[in-house]
């Protein structure tokens, strides 16, 4: 039996479909292309950094993409998850390719008298250590306030933060930067997450969202962060403080980080349809804020960019709340 032209199923999609769903159907497919491949790269990255002696040519070919990833960063709209995955492409890159003297880590033994950080090439101009100083007496300030909510509210999700706060406040500026308005690198997001502690404890519907979540968990007085949480804190407080040396350093723009963060608002991660939205709800309140005053600070490109990394810091934390399983079992039960 013969088919006519417009019965013969081999001549493309059927009339019903529109062409813009195979628009859309196209660029879906190319955005989760685009991904597995980033995603291929940096795995193959991180393997071929733990081998020495890489050839010449594979060298060359990740210098090639290293130097093609900026422009990724220029697409409007790109997801939150997209501008992650580049930025840790990028840096695993400049590892990579980076030359023997800014490459190196050298391994230091457990002294908090030193800096723990020693990568130079990527956190120029600070140092870590393990133990902190409370500059602004903002820790004490949020460990009273949680002190004296310890038997009436749950204190995971204020604990969390308060981790936070501590990490940016091992890191310390050296001599190297000169700006006036320095001390806001290390000040600034931990008052931010001091307001955010203080939201979730202190204002509905948080407050009581927390409180219920105590007389759903009373045995849970105080909560202890275990190793894999503390290392993903660290991670993003070191992502924070490599993305403000790299503007310092004149490696990095006002307008990449603006970039991002202006993706994070238009797209922040309240969780799942499963899980109780309010909590996360009180770090993009926070969120909102910053960028008020990062409108107020025009004209101070410093100022904006600190503004700017504090937004992507604070839903790089909520993320990885909204990942863990401790607090996913909580926002459910809050359901």
């Amino acid at each position: 039996m013969n088919f006519s032209e417009d019965q013969n199923p081999s001549k493309g999609p059927s009339t019903d479909q529109r062409p813009l769903d195979v628009l859309e159907n196209k660029i879906d497919f190319l955005i989760n292309l685009n991904l597995t491949s980033l995603n291929l790269i940096t795995a193959l990255s991180s393997c071929i950094s733990d081998r020495d002696g890489i050839p010449d040519g594979v060298r060359k070919e990740l210098r090639s993409i290293h130097s093609a990833l900026p422009n990724l960063l220029t697409f409007d709209n790109a997801k939150p998850v997209f501008m992650d995955l580049v930025e840790k492409l990028n840096a695993k890159l400049a590892e990579i390719i980076g030359t023997p003297d800014t490459t190196n880590i050298i391994e230091q033994a457990y002294d908090t008298s030193i800096p723990v950080t020693s990568n130079k090439e990527i956190m120029k101009g600070f140092n870590r250590y393990e133990s902190l100083i409370d500059k602004w007496g903002i820790i004490e300030s949020i460990e009273g306030l949680m002190s004296s909510y310890s038997t009436l509210s749950n204190l995971a999700f204020p604990t969390y933060y308060l981790h936070g706060c501590k990490e940016i406040q091992r890191y310390t500026l050296t001599q190297e930067i000169s700006n006036p308005n320095s001390h806001e690198i290390i000040q600034f997001p931990c008052l931010k997450l001091k307001d955010l502690i203080f939201k979730l404890l202190r204002e509905a519907p948080a407050a009581r969202l927390l409180q219920n979540l105590k007389k759903m968990f009373p045995l849970q007085s105080k909560i202890e962060l275990d190793a894999s949480e503390e290392s993903n804190i660290q991670e993003i407080v070191k992502k924070y403080i490599s993305n403000i040396s790299d503007f310092l350093n004149g490696k990095r723009t006002l307008q990449d980080t603006i970039r991002i963060s202006t993706s994070v608002l238009q797209q922040y991660n309240l969780g799942s349809g499963d899980l109780e939205s309010r909590i996360p709800n009180v770090s993009f309140s926070v969120v909102k804020d910053i960028q008020k005053e990062f409108q107020l600070a025009r004209g101070n490109d410093f100022k904006q960019f600190v503004y700017s990394e504090t937004i992507v810091l604070i839903h790089r934390l909520n993320d990885a709340i909204l990942r863990n399983d401790r607090f996913i079992v909580l926002l459910r039960r809050l359901k």
